[in-house]
């Protein structure tokens, strides 16, 4: 049991905890970690890719051209956890239905390799 004069300062510690443990700025604690994205970014993402390249029951995998829509807006995608974010969006349901995970896998298929260009000093050879 709390002695005299301790069962306040008790509460008033146990208050400020509360506080602070709810305030996502001072505690920092609740900030998203999964990155940003909106509803319409999975929406078109899953236009592009779900049929047949993201649904699980699909007995050959099969994927993507890089050259199509849903290669163009992974690509698009691509800033650092925005598709974490969009596969934390999806529903009970497209989990069950769709292998959300491949959309990872696509992060990497569908990079453009790098364009070359010619170099900067053009050799002259004499002849």
């Amino acid at each position: 049991m709390l002695h005299d004069g301790k069962a306040p300062a008790a509460l008033l510690l146990l208050a400020m905890f509360v506080v602070v443990s709810l305030d996502p700025v001072i505690a920092g604690c609740c900030l998203p970690t999964w990155g940003h994205c909106t509803e319409q970014q999975k929406n078109r993402i899953m236009e592009a890719c779900k049929n047949p390249y993201l649904k699980k029951d699909n007995p050959v995998r099969t994927i993507p051209a890089k050259t199509h829509a849903c290669c163009q807006l992974v690509r698009e995608y691509q800033a650092p956890k925005t598709m974490n974010c969009i596969v934390n969006r999806f529903t009970k349901k497209e989990k069950k239905e769709y292998d959300p995970t491949l959309l990872f896998y696509f992060r990497s298929y569908c990079k453009l390799p790098p364009s070359r260009s010619p170099p900067p000093h053009p050799h002259k050879v004499m002849v």
